[in-house]
């Protein structure tokens, strides 16, 4: 019996343990330094009036671009809904998060194992189709015989703001 008591007061203290460590390692929100990474301009994010969907779409991975050049994991985990919200629907970050389990590579770049920069940083855009509220836009980064190409659903936001909505291969 007093072997049990014991084990038990172990595992207790073990499991209270691990749950401070877990708290102690993650950074607090609101003292993350987002110096690190390239914020976006105000124009760039907000998808204005001004901006077509596929400005918007060119603007959002010549952004997204700069950011994984300078940090491969970008944006981390922790940071990603505040980092992501001018551009993105709520959603999206939800399909995100449930396609990193299964997804080997860069989402947002639909690759695969590859380096995603490795065709380059050139950006091009297309309307694919577009009505007042949504459009799928044609994205093609990189240059040469084998840029990475991908489908990107934006549609507007109650503020009338354009955000990534999905993001598919063709």
């Amino acid at each position: 019996m007093k072997k049990i008591v014991v084990g038990i007061v172990v595992l207790v203290f073990l499991l209270l343990f691990g749950i401070l460590a877990y708290k102690l390692s993650r950074p607090d929100p609101e003292a993350v330094d987002y110096s690190q990474y390239e914020l976006p301009l105000a124009t760039e994010a907000t998808g204005a009036d001004s901006q077509s969907p596929d400005e918007f779409a060119k603007s959002f991975y010549q952004w997204y671009i700069i950011n994984i050049s300078r940090n491969p994991y970008f944006p981390s985990v922790d940071v990603r809904s505040e980092v992501m919200e001018p551009w993105t629907t709520k959603e999206f970050l939800k399909d995100w998060r449930l396609a990193e389990q299964t997804l080997e590579g860069d989402y947002i770049l639909q690759s695969g194992d590859e380096d995603p920069l490795a065709a380059g940083a050139d950006v091009t855009t297309s309307i694919v189709s577009q009505s007042v509220q949504r459009a799928v836009v044609k994205v093609s980064v990189g240059a040469g015989p084998s840029p990475l190409i991908m489908r990107v659903e934006v549609v507007r936001g109650q503020d009338g703001s354009w955000k990534i909505n999905s993001i598919f291969s063709p």
